[in-house]
């Protein structure tokens, strides 16, 4: 008895030296993301950063800088790929995991000037949508509810260790003028240590009849391939 004890705890021991000995890289994280914005438009972002993934306790801690912004998108989108270039997202670096490898630190908030004109960006597409008045009214409610928000898009919770595999997810949404669908499908894939390598992401929207779609993928791999 005392032996099978000693072995499950030099197994456990085992365990939590296997999780502070996580890979230090750097390696190079890289969204990639599509959005389909009207009549086949699409706003493309990349985004690169070079990171190291350091343990730190019970969890680990996510250093680095972002290498690359890059943003293109036809005349009509001129207003979203505004956005897309004011994205904060370089200050979401460094960054807490814990144990699970979720991201324990909450988005951090837009400062006023560049949150004034994120709103004024998406107000102005918003405008210049082509939409019946009925398909205007059953948007507006969202699109006020994204610019009620004052902090950026969070990064996905567990994109550094993912489940690996297929998920998918359907939320029906009321605006007030009628009610839209949400789709939202994920596959990822890990290294044998459970650790990023790609993670698909679409989201499909349809409300009040307009149908908008998003693409995003995500990959992490050794700085150098």
């Amino acid at each position: 008895m005392i032996a099978w004890r000693l072995a499950v705890l030099l197994a456990a021991l085992g365990a939590t030296a296997a999780q502070a000995g996580a890979p230090l890289g750097p390696f190079t994280l890289t969204d990639d993301s599509m959005r389909l914005v009207r009549d086949g438009q699409v706003v493309r972002s990349l985004s690169v950063w070079r990171i190291v993934i350091r343990p730190v306790g019970r969890g680990w801690r996510v250093e680095g800088q972002r290498l690359r912004n890059d943003v293109s998108a036809p005349p009509a989108a001129a207003s979203l790929a505004a956005v897309a270039r004011m994205d904060p997202e370089s200050g979401r670096l460094p960054l807490r995991l814990d144990a699970q490898g979720r991201i324990a630190d909450p988005p951090p908030p837009i400062d006023p000037h560049t949150l004034a004109l994120i709103h004024a960006a998406i107000q102005r597409h918003f405008a210049q949508a082509h939409m019946t008045e009925a398909q205007r009214a059953a948007a507006q409610p969202l699109m006020d509810r994204a610019l009620a928000q004052r902090t950026e898009e969070p990064w996905p919770p567990m994109l550094f260790r993912p489940r690996p595999g297929t998920r998918h997810d359907r939320q029906t949404v009321n605006t007030g003028a009628g009610m839209g669908t949400i789709d939202r499908t994920e596959v990822a894939r890990v290294d044998r240590d459970g650790w990023l390598r790609g993670l698909e992401i679409t989201l499909v929207t349809e409300v009040g009849g307009v149908r908008r779609s998003a693409h995003e993928l995500w990959t992490m791999v050794p700085a150098g391939r």
